[in-house]
Formats: structure tokens, C-alpha cells, sequence
């Protein structure tokens, strides 16, 4: 078997029967897919079942709500395929994903191609190539853009402490460790940008608290692989990026001043429960 493919789905109704028609109809169709049900409060489970029914591709897991990084970490724990591919429950992929994969993957440690964001009302492709400084700044971490070999990431897990910036973690350490890497220049998946139920619309504080975090991870593993000095700047950039986005999005918040003062205390006790200190 070539491919695994892991969904992770929590309260994923709306959108996970998309989701698993693009995966059912590719041209290639040696893989297995794993989807994770993740303690959904919803009828995901009930949909999985149903459109999956009859199928031997796909395996259903149902586990107690842990978070994506847990969900996931239990489709690696199951994959069986030569490589691995992670799709979000309210993303979808082209007919032709897997075959365009099966000629550029051949024994490459890492497969990256290029994906179209996709609004109610609008499409954008986007074509970015990624190297290891690119990943640190944190441009392009995402773990849905790649097939990664099973033998490079056998022993990498999702670090579940981190409930933002996990794609940040897990893409850093792979980067460091990959020795081969191919870049296919064809939009094979569609990341959906108008969900606004996901962590990053629902709780922005607590995200990027998170994500300073991971970045303060990040900068412990470069130390200790002896990497920080070389990518140091990306890592300022990094950090220039997070302290942005918690700016622009305070800003954005149309709230009374009593209130946005409580805010401010909030958020500042976020960054420092989670380690951040700057």
C-alpha cells in the first residue's frame, strides 16, 4: 500500500461528506484512509459510517474528544502505507491527488505541492516552495501540504500540549531530519477558509499564546541540534509574526474599554501560563 491518509473530524457534519467524496472518487486508488472521530457532539460519526459503509479503503476510529494533535497521533499510530497524508475535515482534494503523488514519490523523504484557498465566494491558488528557514518563520507549516515517507516521521507524534502550532512543531522536526525533498508545482487541495468555527476564529488569545509556545519550542530543538545560529533570524521573524497577529486581532475586536482592559490582562496571563516570556 502507498498511501495513508488520516482525517481528523470533530463536529465535522458540515462539511466531512465533501471531504470524503474527493478521497473516495481519486484515479489512484491504492491507499487506505484512516478518519478519526474525535468525541464529535454532531452526527459525524453517523455520516462516516454511512458514506463509508461497504468501503475496505477507509478505516473509522472513534476515540473521546483529545484535540486534533491526539486524533491524529492515533491515525499514525494505525497507518500502514508507505507514505502519509493528512487532510482536514472541512478540506477536500482533487480526483487526481494521489495519482499525481505516485509519480513524484518514489523512496522521497518529502512530497510538497501546491493547494487553492477556497472561500463561499472565492479561489485563489497559491504556489509556494518550502526549505527549512521558510518552515522555522513559519510560512507554509501546515502538515496538509505533503506526503511524508512512514520510515522518516515512524517515531514523530504530535506534541498534545500544544493546541496551536502543532503543524508548526511536527513540520520543524521533519525539515530537520528529512535528507530528500520533492516540490510539484499543481494545486492538488482545497483549503477552506471560511470556516468560522475553527480555534483560530473562536479563541484567538488562547491560539496565539499557544503558538508563542511552539515557538519557544522550536527555538530549544534548534539549540539543540545545533541549528540556531544559522536560522535565528527566521526565528525572530517567527516571533515578529505571532506578536503581530495578536495585535491586529486585539484591534479588531469591537468591545467596551472596561472590557478590553480584562481582555488584555487575559491574554497577557495566556502567554505566560503557556511558558512564553519572550
Amino acid at each position: 500500500m502507498i498511501f495513508s491518509i488520516i482525517i481528523p473530524a470533530y463536529n465535522a457534519s458540515r462539511y466531512i461528506a465533501r471531504c470524503l467524496e474527493s478521497v473516495k472518487v481519486q484515479t489512484f486508488t491504492d491507499f487506505e484512509c484512516i478518519i478519526v472521530n474525535d468525541g464529535s457532539k454532531d452526527d459525524t460519526l453517523e455520516l462516516c459510517r454511512s458514506l463509508t459503509s461497504g468501503d475496505t479503503r477507509f478505516v473509522l476510529v472513534d476515540i473521546p474528544n483529545g484535540g486534533v494533535s491526539n486524533a491524529r497521533n492515533k491515525g499514525l499510530e494505525q497507518a500502514r502505507g508507505e507514505y502519509v497524508l493528512f487532510v482536514d475535515a472541512d478540506d477536500w482534494v482533487e480526483p487526481t491527488w494521489l495519482e499525481v503523488l505516485s509519480r513524484s514519490c518514489d523512496g522521497v523523504d518529502v512530497v510538497q505541492f501546491d493547494y487553492s484557498e477556497v472561500g463561499d465566494d472565492s479561489r485563489q491558488e497559491i504556489h509556494i516552495d518550502s526549505d527549512l528557514g521558510m518552515i522555522i518563520r513559519g510560512d507554509g507549516a501546515v502538515v496538509w501540504k505533503r506526503a511524508y515517507r512512514r520510515a522518516l516521521i515512524a517515531d514523530l507524534r504530535f506534541d498534545t500540549t500544544v493546541k496551536a502550532g502543532e503543524d508548526y512543531l511536527f513540520s520543524t522536526q521533519v525539515f530537520l531530519r528529512m535528507s530528500s525533498y520533492k516540490h510539484i508545482d499543481n494545486c492538488l487541495y482545497n483549503y477552506f477558509v471560511d470556516n468560522g468555527q475553527s480555534a483560530m476564529h473562536t479563541d484567538f488569545a488562547g491560539n496565539f499564546g499557544y503558538q508563542l509556545l511552539a515557538t519557544s519550542k522550536v527555538e530549544r530543538m534548534l539549540k539543540e541540534c545545533g541549528e540556531y545560529e544559522a536560522h535565528k533570524g527566521d526565528l525572530r521573524m517567527r516571533h515578529y509574526w505571532c506578536i503581530r497577529e495578536l495585535c491586529w486581532r486585539w484591534l479588531r475586536q469591537n468591545m467596551p474599554e472596561g472590557r478590553r482592559r480584562r481582555f488584555t490582562m487575559k491574554l497577557l496571563n495566556s502567554l505566560l501560563k503557556r511558558g512564553y516570556r519572550g
